[in-house]
C-alpha cells in the first residue's frame, strides 16, 4: 500500500483480477483500463495506471 497526498494506492496484480473475476488473463487485460473502478469485499479501487514489475502486468490502483 503507498500513500501520497493523503491518497491511499494499491498495486494489484493482473492475476488478482483474473482470479477474482473467473476471466482469463488475457480477457482480464484488454477489459480493465485506466480509468476503470471496480469493487472488492469493502473496498473500492480505480485504476490509475499499467505497469510492469518482475515480468508480471500490474495496475496502480486508488483505493477509498
Amino acid at each position: 500500500m503507498i500513500t501520497k497526498n493523503f491518497q491511499v494506492f494499491e498495486k494489484i496484480d493482473l492475476s488478482f483480477l483474473a482470479g477474482i473475476t473467473g476471466l482469463k488473463k488475457e480477457i482480464v487485460e484488454q477489459i480493465f483500463l485506466i480509468g476503470d473502478t471496480f469493487r472488492v469485499s469493502d473496498k473500492k479501487y480505480k485504476i490509475c495506471q499499467t505497469a510492469e514489475e518482475d515480468g508480471k502486468k500490474i495496475f496502480l490502483c486508488q483505493v477509498w
